[in-house]
């Protein structure tokens, strides 16, 4: 298994590190879902330039004798990452955060959600069929 550190370039402003299998998918992917779209001024949107951006700008994760996780030092300024960081694990990522950065994102995709999307996503709540006994 080969890891890769990622920087983010979206609104979350984050370091993300991400097996290289699903980098590889996730720029697949992304050639499918771009090649007909096009910006708000109206202009196509170049998939290969943004999984060039993306891809182009990954690394191999780098881990001390002592077993941590290294983060790219501009990757760490680009985020504004100084002392403290927040570590949230997703399915197939590794996200690392500025607490206030986290904190402020998490406001703003909260505030997003009306009741019924808030219903829909409710953790701890329906069992989804395959999960059922």
């Amino acid at each position: 298994m080969r890891l890769l550190a990622a920087p983010v370039f979206d609104d979350r402003d984050a370091i993300f590190f991400c097996e290289e299998r699903y980098l590889q998918n996730w720029a697949k992917d992304i050639h499918q879902k771009l090649k007909d779209v096009r910006s708000a001024s109206g202009k196509s949107i170049d998939s290969g330039k943004i999984v060039s951006l993306f891809v182009g700008s990954s690394r191999d994760a780098q881990i001390d004798a002592q077993g941590r996780l290294l983060l790219p030092q501009d990757f760490r300024q680009t985020c504004g990452i100084e002392s403290e960081v927040r570590f949230i694990g997703t399915v197939d990522i590794i996200e690392i955060w500025k607490p206030a950065t986290h904190d402020k994102w998490i406001s703003e995709v909260t505030d997003e959600l009306d009741e019924e999307a808030r219903k829909l996503i409710r953790f701890g709540g329906f069992l989804q069929p395959e999960f059922e006994s």
